[in-house]
């Protein structure tokens, strides 16, 4: 294979480099530094509970690529319906028991689960900024 038949799929992004290269565009960089600052304002052993992809993704990249503040655990509230998280969560960070893995019994309460098993252990909680309201509490009739 020739020189120019390995570099031609790459072309289009050597010759518009400028316009790709997002390394110091402050506006890209926006999502990191905002996930960096969520991580300093959890405490030391903390668990930080996350409303989905767009906090997610930018934390999980914080941890596992940068090494950053990996003592946190990260929990994912959209995916707690699902058995194989809530295992994970049980297995990984004994934040649920095997009876809520085994049933689900609705996002709030297995917030709530998980922020007294937390605190049970000397963890503490913060939420993601994105969250509305505080699901672990509800509004008194």
């Amino acid at each position: 294979m020739n020189l120019v038949a390995m570099v031609m799929p790459f072309a289009p992004g050597i010759l518009n480099w400028a316009a790709v290269d997002r390394r110091t565009d402050l506006v890209e960089a926006r999502a990191r530094l905002e996930q960096a600052d969520m991580l300093t304002k959890v405490p030391p052993g903390g668990v930080l509970l996350s409303l989905g992809d767009n906090d997610t993704y930018p934390l999980w990249f914080l941890q596992q690529a940068e090494g950053t503040r990996k003592d946190v655990t990260i929990v994912t509230v959209p995916l707690l319906a699902a058995k194989w998280y809530r295992a994970e969560l049980a297995r990984r960070y004994k934040l649920l028991d095997s009876a809520t893995v085994e049933r689900w019994s609705g996002r709030d309460s297995t917030v709530a689960l998980i922020t007294k098993r937390s605190y049970a252990r000397n963890r503490p909680v913060v939420r993601s900024p994105f969250f509305p309201v505080d699901s672990t509490r509800r509004a008194k009739p």
